[in-house]
């Protein structure tokens, strides 16, 4: 480098340091402390609103996912709850109640009556079914060749309930049929039609035979407790009963998903998940009452997914209503200084 381009670069560095220097100088005057707090308050205020926004992607997004998993939820209870009604059972309501069960399943059937009208459902059930299984009983070689029992085509039909027709088709014997724990109503049965005999519980047969009047009476061999447990035990599987567990499917899920946000400290994402799974859980004891109240699955997945749903929207709402408490008072405040300022002038 010459000599002159030497001085060149000199002074233009001095000129260059010059400039600096009372450009740093009027930055004293320029720039208070007041001015780079300020600025500091503001870049706070935007993290805040950053993370306030991520905040509430996350739980856009998190509603979504967690009404899809506690939908999932109570739809598997809904599955693992279902009861699979006897055959026999079944066969029973659809004989008994034709047209019923041409509209209704059991199940419904069963939820649409009140206490006293399942009394007389239940009643109807137990008494067909008492036919079925002791028509079975004739004709599993009860009776000699070539005869066989068959119920009443009606369910109404006056006088007996099942008749035993001969080789040649003829009506060998007619039976009436009493499943009931009273002596007193096979008596009156029989006094009602007493040319046809009475086939009627074991319970009813041991008290008749204490008080030797079995005439034209015979023990079926069915029990009258076990019948009626055996109805009482398939119409009780039919309810949707209260189930304090909580919600696997959904916890493991919202678990997953909370544990895998890279951008949380293990802290956090912990009481993100607890948060959740909490919300989670109390919707779904929610949905489960209203459908153990109201016996419909539906209402009750209806019911879970709604609440976790107002619960977001209320919560975004909250948030909303406070932040405008918090403007408010700074407003009151300010006017309260300009109105103290003006008092002074």
């Amino acid at each position: 480098m010459g000599k002159s381009e030497l001085i060149k670069s000199v002074l233009a560095s001095a000129a260059m340091s010059a400039s600096d220097f009372v450009r740093d100088v009027a930055s004293y005057g320029m720039f208070s402390g007041d001015d780079i707090r300020r600025k500091k308050s503001q870049i706070d205020e935007q993290a805040k609103e950053y993370e306030t926004l991520n905040r509430r992607i996350r739980e856009k997004r998190h509603r979504l996912t967690d009404c899809i998993f506690l939908g999932g939820d109570v739809l598997t209870d809904m599955i693992s709850q279902s009861y699979d009604i006897p055959g026999d059972v079944l066969e029973a309501y659809q004989t008994v109640y034709p047209d019923l069960a041409a509209a209704k399943s059991f199940q419904d059937a069963v939820n649409s009556y009140d206490e006293n009208q399942l009394t007389g459902f239940i009643s109807s059930i137990k008494g067909k079914l008492f036919e079925m299984q002791y028509a079975d009983h004739l004709n599993s070689g009860v009776l000699p060749e070539g005869y066989y029992a068959e119920l009443a085509h009606s369910v109404t039909q006056p006088g007996w309930d099942i008749e035993v027709v001969g080789p040649d088709g003829h009506i060998a014997d007619l039976i009436q049929t009493k499943a009931t724990d009273s002596a007193q109503y096979v008596l009156e049965a029989l006094h009602r039609y007493p040319d046809i005999d009475v086939v009627t519980t074991g319970e009813v047969y041991s008290q008749l035979v204490m008080q030797d009047m079995t005439e034209r009476i015979t023990d079926s061999g069915i029990s009258n407790d076990v019948i009626t447990d055996y109805v009482n035990d398939t119409i009780d599987g039919t309810s949707i009963h209260m189930d304090w567990s909580p919600p696997l499917i959904s916890l493991a899920l919202i678990a997953f998903t909370a544990y895998s946000m890279e951008n949380l400290s293990l802290y956090e994402k912990s009481a993100h998940f607890g948060t959740r799974a909490g919300k989670s859980y109390l919707c779904y004891l929610l949905g489960k009452g209203a459908a153990v109240f109201t016996q419909s699955w539906p209402l009750g997945l209806a019911v879970s997914l709604v609440s976790r749903y107002l619960a977001v929207k209320g919560k975004a709402q909250r948030d909303v209503y406070l932040r405008l408490c918090e403007i408010e008072q700074t407003n009151d405040k300010i006017i309260g200084r300009l109105e103290s300022h003006l008092s002074k002038i």
